[in-house]
């Protein structure tokens, strides 16, 4: 009689034969046929136990079957994000091996990254500043926002000169924090001097006083009308500055008649005031204190005496 091999790996001869069936773990005989009690929805858990139309077995337990959401995938009724998961990668029960990292549904070598960059699905991102992972992996900013600092804030608007770093408007002509562009920081010897519509980090000059340092020359802000009295001011048309202690002041500019002229904005007679003899600024002292015909000339003693040019005549002798 030939021998016939019943499927599930039912070892029984022929038919009549009632001689238990053998099967290979982890299946089980149930009748006739071979089972997995662990996963057959008719025999879950053992023989007959038949789960409800629409459940699964699980484990050799009826489970309710679960509904994953998009992007998601049912192993073993549990959801899993597949792109992502180690475990799982690309399908159910795929896992990567130590020191990889599941990246798209592909198991990759690890990067490493540098403070403050940080891992995010093997690319390294800075996630103080990345709209779309900021402050962490996935926290994407909106179309109008930025990330500063790790948090997504509304987006400022500058007026030019001025720049937008960390969603503060600042003036890259000037700025040593932010000299031309965001970030580029000037030694602390340096000063940001502007270059057009950008800045360029330049050694300090040491400017000797009255002058102070603008924009990296030393200017008189007594006298200057782009700077006058402070770096900027800038004194208005037909305006003058004018000394006012150690700083100035913007003026409108004044009409002398001659003989006078206009020294720091007053009318001067040149040829007799011994502050500004002949011409502004020039202060007669010492033997030539006083100031006779716009020239610095020595005091005249005697009774009665007569000036002729810059020589002391006794016009009674």
């Amino acid at each position: 009689m030939i021998a016939l091999v019943a499927a599930c790996g039912d070892n029984r001869g022929a038919p009549g034969d009632d001689s238990p069936i053998e099967c290979t773990s982890p299946e089980v005989a149930c009748g006739t046929a071979c089972v997995n009690t662990t996963e057959d929805v008719a025999n879950c858990g053992s023989c007959g136990n038949e789960c409800r139309s629409g459940d699964i077995c699980l484990g050799g337990s009826c489970q309710v079957k679960i509904a994953c959401e998009s992007g998601q995938t049912d192993c073993n009724n549990v959801c899993k994000q597949t792109g992502t998961d180690e475990q799982n990668c690309g399908a159910c029960g795929k896992q990567c091996t130590s020191g990889q990292i599941c990246t798209d549904g592909t198991c990759e070598a690890t990067v490493t990254c540098t403070t403050p960059q940080v891992n995010c699905n093997n690319d390294c991102v800075d996630t103080t500043s990345d709209e779309a992972n900021c402050g962490s992996c996935g926290n994407a900013c909106g179309s109008t926002q930025t990330c500063v600092l790790g948090q997504c804030q509304a987006s400022v608007t500058c007026t030019l000169p001025q720049i937008a770093c960390n969603n503060v408007c600042i003036d890259p002509r000037t700025d040593e924090a932010n000299c031309g562009t965001c970030g580029a920081m000037c030694a602390a010897s340096q000063t940001c001097t502007p270059n057009g519509n950008t800045g360029t980090c330049q050694g300090t000059t040491a400017c000797t006083l009255p002058q102070i340092n603008c924009d990296n020359q030393c200017i008189d802000p007594s006298t200057d009308e782009a700077n006058c009295g402070g770096c900027g001011t800038t004194c208005a048309n037909g305006q003058t500055c004018t000394p006012n202690g150690s700083t100035g002041t913007c003026q409108g500019t004044v009409t002398c008649a001659p003989p006078q002229i206009d020294c720091n904005n007053a009318c001067i007679n040149p040829q007799t005031d011994d502050t500004n003899c002949g011409t502004c600024g020039t202060t007669c002292s010492g033997a030539t204190p006083d100031c006779v015909a716009g020239a610095c000339s020595p005091v005249c003693g005697g009774t009665a005496p007569d000036l002729c040019g810059t020589t002391c005549t006794d016009t009674d002798t």
